[in-house]
């Protein structure tokens, strides 16, 4: 089903200002805990200098002075430290962890919402993938930019060890930070890449064609081109990489070396030496791994804010609004102008429609014309580039998300059912009113059929019972007319219709005209149009003509007449 049907056909109770309250909550909490993680990790690190400066007091003090005490005295302290910097670090994880998936758990909830109800606005299925590189840094590398900030406390020890091992661990970060910066910069690159065609689907035509090898030749190619952009990537990739680990090797066993200097010039004690080299592989290790992360790092903040802007947008569109009273079905369209999608070309252009109250109105049109467009617009799926659209002087911001569904009915080619069964979908996962349920199956003439299936109205649609194209649109059809929408609107209802189906409609438009509900429909056939009190004409993306069916008959028989012969 497509995302309209889930924002005009679906209560949701949960679209208050509670949600959003909850969500700025949850993302409050998240940031104090990631405060805490941070102040968490200053102790971390320092709890890591006690196995450098153990070291440091063995090698000068226990050797030199031959003292077993001193030894057992270090061992215990250090013993200590050590248990003590494993339970912070455990807490700092699960700190993390718990505060990530209390977040996730909120804040899952209004992206799931919101692409369902306003993907255009909020970037639609993007904004999981936005959750999920979030998600993903804070469960895995997070920790390591957190022990970032604290690195230069492992510098400055180093510099008061001696200023030379100072200058390598300032150069060796620099020269880390520069190639952490040119791996973002090569990944970051769009590589020009070969359209993707995908997997070849062994379908009918396919077999009955001889489609098969011609098709699957296009797909090996195709992938060939597409594997040969991503390999260059992940060569450049690779050698950083390598490189970055070469260089860490290289000065682990400059410092060392360094070490084994100072000690033969009387400049620093073995113990010292030591000490050096422990610290130093602290220092550079999160500059190690963010070579390889600086790029996940930056796509994760770049998500953040997005889900921040969603979160600011969100608000402002479900903000609790003033409860309106129920609409009668007047529809105006005033100076719209739509684009096609990403670019600033006009598709639909100069359209004023006004819709009145118990009318019913067909729009015709070839294809591309803009009937399906328009429709979309009517119903508040797509937002125009220009111009209004009200349903009762009110534009469709202003009625609250959850009121109006259960007032508009809406069907289009690309609905379908969800998961459950045809109770549930036909009362919009209601979960009560049967007789209205009922009821809109006997309108869309589908209740006899529906009480001959294994189930009856509990059958649950699936890949073990399908029903028919028509009669799944009879289905729709009666899910879109549940409890007499005041305003219904219908995209090639008799696209899947024999005879008796063109009847049903028929019938379900005539009553709707006694009851003075409004309906708009689109259609390439005729016989639906006899019925209707205008006929909306669709050419390059216009309205060419709105009249009556019976002024458009008689202007084509006027056309049509053939004129007198003139006398011989």
């Amino acid at each position: 089903m497509n995302q309209i049907a889930i924002k005009h056909n679906t209560e949701q109770p949960h679209t208050t200002s509670s949600l959003y309250e909850a969500l700025k909550i949850a993302s409050k909490n998240l940031k104090q805990n990631l405060k805490w993680a941070l102040i968490f990790s200053l102790f971390i690190n320092l709890l890591i200098l006690a196995v450098p400066l153990y070291s440091l007091q063995v090698f000068d003090r226990v050797l030199s002075s031959r003292s077993l005490d001193t030894l057992a005295l270090l061992t215990i302290i250090i013993v200590w430290f050590i248990f003590l910097y494993a339970v912070m670090d455990w807490i700092r994880s699960r700190m993390i962890f718990a505060a990530t998936n209390q977040w996730e758990i909120k804040i899952s909830k209004l992206i799931y919402f919101s692409d369902l109800v306003e993907a255009e606005q909020t970037e639609g299925n993007k904004l999981n993938s936005h959750l999920a590189n979030v998600k993903s840094t804070l469960y895995s590398s997070f920790s390591t930019i957190l022990d970032i900030p604290w690195s230069p406390i492992f510098v400055i020890i180093l510099a008061f060890l001696h200023p030379l091992y100072g200058v390598i661990a300032i150069a060796t970060i620099a020269l880390l930070g520069t190639m952490a910066f040119i791996n973002y910069q090569i990944n970051s690159k769009q590589i020009p890449q070969s359209p993707d065609f995908g997997q070849v689907a062994y379908t009918a035509d396919v077999k009955s064609m001889g489609l098969a090898s011609p098709l699957v030749d296009r797909w090996h190619n195709n992938k060939i081109k597409s594997d040969s952009s991503k390999l260059k990537k992940q060569e450049y990739t690779t050698n950083i990489k390598s490189f970055s680990k070469g260089l860490r090797l290289l000065v682990q066993v400059v410092i060392i070396a360094t070490g084994a200097y100072l000690v033969l010039d009387k400049q620093l004690t073995a113990g010292g030496m030591i000490a050096a080299t422990m610290m130093a592989g602290r220092a550079f290790g999160p500059y190690e791994v963010a070579v390889t992360s600086f790029q996940s790092w930056l796509i994760a903040w770049k998500s953040w804010q997005k889900l921040q802007t969603m979160n600011l947008y969100s608000e402002a569109l479900f903000s609790p609004k003033t409860k309106l009273p129920k609409p009668k079905g007047n529809l105006e369209l005033q100076g719209i102008m739509s684009l096609y999608p990403g670019t600033q070309t006009p598709f639909l252009h100069s359209i004023n429609l006004t819709i009145t109250t118990g009318s019913c109105v067909g729009i015709v049109g070839s294809a591309g014309s803009g009937k399906s467009t328009l429709l979309e617009l009517c119903v508040g799926l797509k937002q125009p580039a220009l111009g209004t659209i009200r349903l009762d002087n009110a534009t469709y911001i202003q009625w609250p998300n959850n009121s109006i569904g259960q007032v508009i009915g809406y069907m289009s080619q690309e609905s379908a059912f969800h998961s459950g069964s045809i109770k549930d979908n036909v009362s919009r996962f209601s979960g009560d009113d049967d007789e209205y349920m009922i009821d809109a199956c006997i309108q869309a003439g589908m209740h006899q059929t529906i009480l001959k299936w294994p189930k009856g109205y509990d059958t649950t649609i699936g890949p073990e019972f399908k029903p028919s194209h028509g009669e799944m649109q009879r289905l729709l059809l009666a899910r879109a007319i549940y409890k007499d929408p005041v305003l219904l609107v219908l995209d090639e209802p008799d696209s899947y219709q024999d005879p008796a189906g063109e009847n049903i409609l028929k019938e379900l438009f005539i009553r709707r005209k006694e009851k003075q509900l409004t309906t708009i429909f689109s259609t390439n056939r005729s016989p639906l149009l006899n019925i209707t009190t205008r006929i909306v004409v669709m050419n390059s993306g216009r309205i060419e003509r709105d009249q009556t069916p019976e002024k458009i008959s008689q202007q084509h028989k006027s056309i049509d007449k053939p004129k007198n012969s003139a006398p011989a």
